[in-house]
């Protein structure tokens, strides 16, 4: 896969890193499943160069970006990147997976797996007609059911987290009339 530079210079820019502090990242998905909704699908894409997930509240742990970054799509649309973090999985085979490094692109309709970025990380991915699986070493880690042109992981549906927590506490009378500083106390 082309870096972000050999990417620039070979469309005739300069590093786009360097020159306006964009950082891009490659998708590339064409590929649609007729009258299926994919919102909560995971689909293994091999032109992905990140996880990625267009759903905050699917995300356990969040670190907003700092800089300006964007992801390419396969028709040169960029997408804005708000963040990274983590997203919890949980298959249908019974094991739990914890996917690091997800980028939160809010526009992204789709939520991708990157066959690079689990290769990255010792997994390795086999593909046949009817689906794929995941290995790291000899332990099956998940597998993919391939459906139309797309293999989609084995998850069961996310849970989104809720966007905000509420706690309650009780306080006694005198704290809060000592908080609130009433007169004639």
């Amino acid at each position: 896969m082309a870096t972000i530079e050999q990417t620039a210079q070979a469309k005739g820019r300069s590093n786009p890193g360097k020159e306006n502090n964009l950082h891009l990242f490659t998708v590339a998905l064409k590929a649609t499943i007729e009258g299926r909704c994919l919102e909560d699908e995971w689909i293994v894409d091999s032109g992905a160069s990140c996880h990625m997930s267009g759903n905050r509240r699917y995300f356990t742990s969040f670190i907003p970006l700092d800089s300006q970054a964007a992801v390419e799509l396969g028709d040169n649309t960029q997408l804005g990147v708000e963040g990274h973090g983590a997203v919890h999985l949980a298959l249908k085979s019974g094991k739990q997976v914890l996917l690091q490094h997800v980028l939160f692109v809010p526009w992204q309709t789709k939520n991708l797996i990157s066959t690079a970025q689990c290769a990255s990380h010792g997994i390795e991915m086999t593909l046949q007609i009817q689906g794929a699986t995941f290995y790291k070493g000899k332990i099956l880690i998940a597998t993919a059911t391939r459906v139309g042109g797309l293999y989609l992981l084995d998850v069961h549906k996310p849970t989104p987290l809720k966007q905000g927590q509420t706690a309650m506490a009780t306080v006694d009378e005198s704290i809060w009339h000592k908080r609130l500083a009433h007169p004639g106390s």
